[in-house]
């Protein structure tokens, strides 16, 4: 990688057999959940049905506001609506959202309604500040949108994207992984992947430069020489771009298989992708418990 070269291996316990389970799936969000406390992983990615549905995509209102402002930039450039259309329908959705979280609707439908960690845990939050929360994505909406990589974006053709803001998996060398890149454009021969990052993601950087380039490889059949990554700070920058070697790709694939052995070396069974709980110890640091979503049905706090 021409910039910066990726992050060394995480240290794997174990090696990885040939085949993974189909029901494994990398992440960056595993990678990272497994990283904070590995009974809150247990719990979000093996715990059974029922009650741990319906708090296990609970998000702090931060988190959710930043998901939602990134949708909204996606709808922006794929329908091409003019911004204010956009920042109204944002507004809009960050609205009904917090109507039915705060009704706990998320409890019937955890699948299709949002929740909120804060309507789940009781935690009193004035209006001003849910206000105040709204009004600050809708004014970062806006900003991204005037800034010139948001006109240059909203300006190009639209037969040049091929994926915005979409859920993708493709499989690395057995490994099956999930990936969001937030804009993939065909640039001549190459391919332009487009990355909206925040200061606090640097420290899994490396980890989501490979998947994305991995994703270019494995999804399109693009040359890693023609792959450029751009990361841009939403919302108003800057920006930065990256070109990858043969070494940088074999790199930043070691990279997510070792991520992948630390997940599945506390398994039960690896082969079949079994897990016990009590296989999963709780974070040594409480304060991680305080914005957990299963903070309720943790032994710790039972």
């Amino acid at each position: 990688m021409t910039k910066a070269a990726p992050s060394g291996p995480l240290g794997a316990k174990g090696p990885m057999t040939a085949t993974t389970p189909a029901s494994f799936a990398w992440s960056l969000a595993r990678h990272e959940c497994f990283h904070t406390c590995l009974r809150r992983y247990y719990y979000r990615y093996y715990a059974g049905p029922g009650v741990i549905q319906q708090v296990r995509d609970l998000q702090l209102r931060h988190e959710w506001a930043h998901t939602h402002i990134r949708r909204g930039a996606h709808e922006w450039l794929r329908e091409s609506l003019e911004i204010e259309a956009a920042a109204a329908r944002l507004l809009q959705t960050l609205r009904d959202d917090f109507r039915a979280s705060r009704q706990h609707e998320y409890r019937l439908t955890p699948k299709r309604t949002a929740g909120l960690f804060e309507h789940e845990c009781g935690i009193a939050v004035p209006d001003e500040e849910w206000k105040s929360l709204a009004d600050r994505a809708v004014a970062d909406l806006r900003t991204f949108a005037g800034t010139a990589y948001g006109r240059e974006l909203a300006a190009g053709p639209a037969a040049a994207r091929l994926a915005i803001g979409e859920n993708l998996r493709f499989d690395l060398r057995g490994l099956a992984v999930d990936i969001r890149p937030d804009l993939v454009l065909k640039d001549g021969t190459g391919l332009r992947i487009h990355d909206w990052i925040q200061p606090s993601d640097v420290p899994s950087r490396g980890l989501t430069r490979a998947a994305l380039v991995w994703l270019a490889v494995e999804h399109w059949g693009a040359a890693p020489a023609g792959v450029v990554l751009v990361e841009y700070t939403f919302p108003s920058g800057p920006r930065e771009e990256y070109r990858f070697s043969e070494e940088d790709l074999e790199a930043g694939r070691e990279l997510i298989h070792d991520s992948a052995d630390e997940m599945r070396y506390p398994l039960a069974d690896p082969e079949r992708d079994l897990a016990r709980e009590e296989d999963f110890d709780v974070a040594d640091d409480e304060r991680i418990c305080h914005t957990c979503p299963f903070l309720r049905l943790c032994a710790r706090w039972r």
